[in-house]
């Protein structure tokens, strides 16, 4: 990892969690449309933070061929983020059933944790220059790693995630945009950007479409050219794409 220096390993509940959410939520996509199912939702566990502890029942409706098991799933179970899965059909009495949405609306409020960490490296970024960054792994591993000035840049390994420091404001690079694609080519959630001044998280609130593609293409043009009205158009809209969600919060 040239220019990066490793702090320390992070891992904790909130990486466990925040991987196998992600992983189900692509779960879920991939089980709609390979399966041709009108429907996949989550019946157990009853609160998605215990998703990591117990057993994961997915309910499923209206498929073209009943799924019997999925690729995601398999992944999770062999990189033990959970126990073990079971795929059945949904029936009328299944009174609550857990949602793409309501998994990634989840997923998002747990990249709050991801940046309490490399949050109180703020101000040391504000006043060295140097960036730092944490990122989550598939396998539920996170870790904390020191930048040069003005940058911090991680190869592709396999992150679903990352959130790192900026020394002033929280406006992204063209390679923070970048990192983006590649984190959610690779099934992953987002980035988050923090500062002194604000935090800026862009994260995914459903499938990655080519709409999506195209419209960060679109925004990292912008971000090359320095057009800051631009940015702040789309940053104010909250949205890029169909399913890129951006969520500005001012410190």
């Amino acid at each position: 990892m040239i220019g990066l220096k490793l702090g320390f390993e992070v891992s904790g509940e909130w990486s466990r969690r925040l991987a196998a959410l992600t992983l189900l939520a692509n779960a879920i996509e991939s089980l709609i449309a390979e399966y041709g199912c009108s429907n996949v939702c989550v019946m157990e566990p009853k609160e998605l933070n215990e998703v990591i502890h117990e057993d994961l029942v997915l309910c499923f409706s209206s498929c073209e061929e009943a799924p019997s098991k999925g690729f995601e799933l398999d992944e999770m179970k062999s990189l033990g983020l959970i126990p073990k899965y079971e795929l059945v059909p949904c029936n009328t009495s299944v009174t609550k059933c857990i949602s793409e949405d309501a998994v990634l609306n989840y997923v998002i409020k747990c990249f709050d944790y991801m940046i309490s960490y490399v949050r109180s490296y703020a101000l040391r970024t504000a006043i060295e220059g140097r960036e730092y960054i944490v990122v989550t792994l598939k396998n539920g591993r996170a870790a904390l790693f020191e930048g040069e000035e003005g940058r911090v840049r991680l190869p592709d390994v396999g992150i679903i995630a990352s959130a790192h420091t900026h020394p002033r404001g929280c406006i992204p690079s063209p390679h923070d945009i970048r990192t983006l694609i590649n984190t959610l080519f690779n099934g992953g959630v987002g980035i988050a950007i923090t500062s002194v001044d604000c935090t800026l998280k862009i994260v995914r609130c459903g499938p990655f479409t080519e709409d999506d593609l195209i419209e960060l293409q679109r925004f990292r043009s912008v971000l090359r050219r320095g057009d800051l009205s631009r940015i702040r158009d789309v940053i104010k809209k909250g949205v890029i794409g169909r399913n890129i969600k951006v969520i500005l919060k001012v410190e």
